[in-house]
C-alpha cells in the first residue's frame, strides 16, 4: 500500500473520527491498522496531521535537497566537456574542469554551487550522471557499414595482434556526414599499420568499389613498407567481388 493511499484512507474517515467516542475512535483505529498496516498509537497522530494540514502548503517532508538544480547544471557543464565520462572518471575531473573554466572566464555558476560541486561525493556524481546518459547516445557517430555477402570466402587472420608484423593494415571509412547518412560525401580511407602505427589516409567522394581500390593503390605506394595484409570491416566498400579479385591478384 503507497503512502498516498493511506492518506486517503484518513481523509476519508476524518469527520467520523471527529465526532466519535472513545469506543468508536478504538473501532476505527482496529479497522485502520487491519488495512493499512500501521501501529495503533500512529492513527490519531494521523488524523491530526490530516486535521492540520494545509492544503495550501506544500508538505516539506523526506530529506532535505543539498544539491539543487544549479549544481546540477554545473555537473552538467562539465559532463558536456568532458564527454560524458563514467561517474567515476567524471568525479576525478571535476576540480580541474573547474579550474580550465575559471582560467578561461567561462565559468558562470555561483560560488556556492561550485562549493557544492566540489564536495560531491563519487556515488551522488554517478547517480546524477546517469541522467546524463541519453546523450552519449545522441552524440555517437553514424554507421555506415552493412555485411557483405561474400565475406564468408574471405579468410579470417586469428591470434593475437602483438605479433602481427610490419605491413599488416587495419584499413576502414570514415562518414564526413554530420547527424544524417543520407546524400553523397566525402568519405575518409583510414589505414593504419598495426606494428608500426603507421597512418596514412586519402579522401574521397562517397564509398564505391573502385574509388576504394584506387585510394588503397595510392596508399600501398604511400607507406614505406609493403603491405602484406588488409584488414578491413564488413563493409561494403571493402567487402566485394571487385576488391576481393584485386587483392587475389596481389597475393
Amino acid at each position: 500500500m503507497t503512502m498516498e493511499t493511506k492518506k486517503n484512507i484518513f481523509k476519508e474517515h476524518l469527520e467520523v473520527w471527529l465526532t466519535a467516542d472513545k469506543r468508536a475512535r478504538g473501532e476505527i483505529t482496529r479497522n485502520i491498522c487491519a488495512v493499512a498496516k500501521v501501529h495503533p498509537k500512529s492513527v490519531p497522530r494521523s488524523f491530526r496531521r490530516v486535521q492540520m494540514h494545509d492544503s495550501g502548503q506544500p508538505e516539506k517532508r523526506g530529506r532535505k535537497t543539498t544539491y539543487g538544480a544549479d549544481v546540477t547544471a554545473a555537473l552538467r557543464e562539465i559532463s558536456d566537456a568532458a564527454s560524458h565520462s563514467c561517474g567515476e572518471n567524471l568525479h576525478a575531473l571535476i576540480p580541474e574542469y573547474v579550474l580550465i573554466f575559471k582560467r578561461d572566464i567561462s565559468w558562470t555558476h555561483g560560488e556556492e554551487a561550485t562549493r557544492k560541486l566540489l564536495a560531491m561525493s563519487v556515488a551522488t556524481v554517478k547517480r546524477r550522471a546517469r541522467k546524463f546518459s541519453h546523450i552519449r547516445k545522441m552524440v555517437r557517430g553514424r554507421s555506415t557499414t552493412k555485411p557483405g555477402s561474400i565475406k564468408a570466402l574471405i579468410p579470417i587472420r586469428s591470434g593475437p595482434w602483438d605479433d602481427a608484423t610490419v605491413g599488416t593494415m587495419q584499413i576502414d571509412t570514415v562518414a564526413h556526414c554530420n547527424d544524417s547518412i543520407a546524400g553523397d560525401f566525402v568519405y575518409t580511407v583510414n589505414a593504419t599499420d598495426v606494428a608500426t602505427l603507421w597512418g596514412t589516409r586519402r579522401a574521397q567522394w562517397n564509398k564505391g568499389q573502385e574509388q576504394t581500390i584506387t585510394n588503397m593503390e595510392k596508399i600501398d605506394a604511400d607507406v614505406p613498407f609493403p603491405v602484406l595484409e588488409w584488414h578491413p570491416d564488413t563493409g561494403s566498400e571493402f567487402i566485394n567481388w571487385l576488391c576481393k579479385r584485386w587483392a587475389d591478384a596481389r597475393g
